[in-house]
């Protein structure tokens, strides 16, 4: 390995730059600094001089020697040389020690702003640039690494000119301190940034919206501006990082514009769209505090640099407050942003409630009211701009007296005081109302619940579907009327349940499905008109899977209860089945009227159990079988039983005291099981 030569003799013509010895052999860098014709030079290697034959004005002589006495040692020393008409001797000039040249690695990323620099001066490449130049009153040493005389001008390797090299202020140390300060405060920022962009998306991704529920922040422009933009700032910053500790200027340039360019964005489409970007909220607040934190904390800046650093400061102070104020401002809203405009929940103590046009420059398309608020509203406005409207029933605006529409809105209108949307379907009834008319295709859930003094409702014969609850709690209904040609097919649980003071109801034949409980509370219903009993049409024979008990549409689907059944309900007709399951009218004790259809050819056990007030009773013409026990316990006096019937099974009639009965078919043809018969046959035969 070479070693550097760190002796070195003033205004001596020679000067060793380096040397290594191996296997008795001396490997010599020598600068003959006035490009001397050099004859003989004389070395000590150790404690051993040797004579090399040069023969030459080269300024930089590389030689090789050979000698037997050659042994390690760590100090070389030319002692003389002889040129053509005169001889130096080294030991007649002054000797000093020089400084070792040092790498430019020791200056850490400095080295790139020395680089730089020295390149500019010199020309040089910045691959070429290896050690830092120093100048000392006797000697300097170049950026190549090579020592050179106080009065040699120029590095004979490298071309370095002294004056230019040495004409770089440097400030390295002050540069490096100032981009350490530069570098942490990045680092730093970069650091809470992206904490932040992390909890932020967390939030939205597992928590939800910190103020507005946002349905579009997973598209374009809402991952524009809460995802790829934040990330890209992120990035901007880390780059900065690295051109500064790698004093890349342009780079630098670039990114800062870009840095700046994002802040100013966010902010701005913040300050004007608060609603619509309000998810950004937290990464915008730490972003601009802590730019202005760095200010406050770094503000060692060059003159030029001042007015637009102040100039931004003064931005972002303003922004914080104007994203401080629509806070305050529309903060109390509840919202959710959608495609077509907002979805506000209403909360107002006022009595006449104008929907409003616009929230923070966005259309206002959907309210909703809440059923846990209080609202005093008599007067609601409809906007121009509202699409739709939500509310669970009614009596959540219990004093609504009025509603009106904007006549530039195309989505709802106003006829006796009840809001239609243009496709006629309703959307709102003030509890005031007491004759209601509905033709909606559907009918939802609770859209009509709680109309507390409706007394006459007509369904209209487009009505397809009406949902659970739908028509709940209306007290003080009398009448429910099925327009003809009636297309309901689906009847939801409890849809007309606690109509108090309904009297009679008949369904139509359309309806194929009824939930549980559809009259549940209709305590005074005297009469009930109905296609089926239970759920649906039914047509098997296990009593565990059927639900045609009459207490199912009083809200039971278990024959046992049947404490539901009202105690007024005389009459049920049921018009368009072909058979009842086991215990049907089980316990249906207040019941004096019982119809079914002649289509009927079967009836369970027990249908009929405890029926005490239905003494009057005729069988459909298509029975053929009286099952076991069908009328145990029942009040039945007269019976008229048609001819189709030739079985009648044990115990049909145990416990049932019958006066008449009247069989329409020939009596040689029916077999009556005599247990627990007796009084069918003592009737027949009298």
């Amino acid at each position: 390995m070479d070693k550097k030569n760190n002796s070195y003799y003033v205004d001596y013509p020679l000067y060793l730059q380096s040397f290594s010895i191996e296997n008795h052999q001396v490997n010599l860098v020598v600068f003959n600094d006035r490009s001397l014709y050099i004859k003989v030079i004389s070395f000590q290697v150790g404690n051993t001089n040797i004579l090399v034959d040069v023969s030459s004005s080269e300024q930089i002589l590389s030689l090789e020697v050979k000698h037997s006495d050659i042994t390690f040692s760590d100090s070389v020393i030319i002692s003389k040389f002889n040129t053509n008409d005169k001889t130096y001797i080294a030991e007649q000039y002054k000797l000093i020690h020089v400084t070792q040249p040092k790498s430019v690695h020791q200056l850490g990323f400095e080295r790139f702003l020395y680089k730089n620099e020295i390149s500019k001066l010199t020309d040089q490449t910045k691959e070429r640039i290896e050690y830092i130049a120093e100048n000392y009153s006797d000697y300097w040493i170049c950026t190549c690494g090579h020592i050179h005389g106080s009065s040699e001008d120029v590095c004979a390797y490298c071309g370095n000119d002294r004056k230019k090299l040495f004409s770089y202020d440097n400030h390295l140390y002050e540069i490096s301190r100032h981009t350490d300060k530069e570098v942490n405060q990045l680092k730093y920022t970069s650091v809470l940034l992206s904490l932040a962009l992390l909890f932020q998306l967390f939030i939205q991704g597992f928590m939800g919206d910190f103020l507005f529920l946002n349905n579009i922040k997973n598209e374009a422009f809402g991952i524009l501006n809460r995802f790829i933009l934040p990330v890209l700032l992120i990035l901007s910053i880390v780059g900065l990082i690295f051109a500064k500790l790698y004093y890349k200027k342009v780079l630098h340039i670039i990114l800062d514009v870009i840095r700046h360019a994002i802040i100013l964005y966010l902010n701005i489409v913040m300050i004007i769209v608060f609603v619509g970007t309000a998810y950004n909220l937290v990464f915008v607040y730490l972003l601009d505090i802590l730019m202005i934190y760095n200010f406050v904390k770094y503000q060692n800046f060059k003159r030029y640099q001042v007015v637009f650093q102040s100039s931004k400061m003064i931005f972002l102070v303003i922004s914080i407050l104007l994203i401080s104020v629509s806070w305050i401002r529309f903060g109390s809203y509840r919202l959710v942003v959608n495609h077509s405009g907002l979805n506000l929940t209403v909360e107002t103590s006022e009595l006449i409630y104008d929907v409003p046009e616009k929230i923070n420059g966005i259309d206002v398309s959907t309210i909703t009211f809440d059923r846990n608020f209080n609202y005093d509203i008599t007067t609601l406005n409809i906007n121009a701009s509202l699409n739709d409207l939500y509310i669970y029933s009614t009596s959540v605006l219990e004093d609504l007296e009025v509603v009106t529409v904007n006549d530039d809105n195309p989505n709802f209108y106003v006829e006796n005081n009840i809001l239609y949307k243009t496709n006629g379907d309703i959307k709102l009834v003030p509890i005031v109302i007491e004759h209601l008319t509905v033709n909606d295709q559907v009918i939802e859930s609770h859209t009509f619940r709680d109309l507390y003094n409706l007394k006459t409702l007509t369904i209209g014969s487009h009505v397809e579907v009406i949902k659970d609850e739908a028509f709940e709690n209306a007290i003080a209904l009398e009448e429910i009327i099925f327009e003809p040609n009636s297309h309901l097919e689906s009847i939801g649980k409890r849809a007309f349940a606690n109509a108090q003071n309904l009297i009679e109801i008949s369904f139509p034949i359309s309806v194929q499905h009824m939930g549980i409980g559809v009259l549940e509370g209709a305590d005074h219903l005297t009469s009930l008109t109905v296609p089926f009993l239970g759920e649906k049409r039914e047509s098997g024979d296990e009593l565990r899977n059927s639900t045609d008990v009459l207490a199912y549409i009083f809200g039971s689907a278990t024959y046992t209860s049947n404490e539901l059944i009202p105690n007024t309900l005389k009459t049920v007709e049921i018009y368009d089945i072909e058979m009842i399951h086991h215990v049907t009218f089980y316990r249906a004790w207040d019941l004096e009227h019982i119809i079914l259809p002649d289509e009927l050819s079967q009836i369970g056990i027990r249908s009929f159990y405890q029926t005490f007030a239905l003494k009057d009773f005729e069988l459909p013409s298509g029975i053929e079988i009286i099952p076991s026990y069908a009328f145990e316990q029942s009040g039945i006096e007269t019976l008229i039983i048609p001819g189709s019937v030739t079985y009648i099974e044990a115990n049909a009639f145990k416990s049932t005291t019958l006066v008449t009965v009247t069989y329409l078919g020939d009596i040689n043809n029916l077999v009556i099981e005599a247990e627990g018969n007796q009084s069918l046959i003592d009737a027949i035969q009298n």
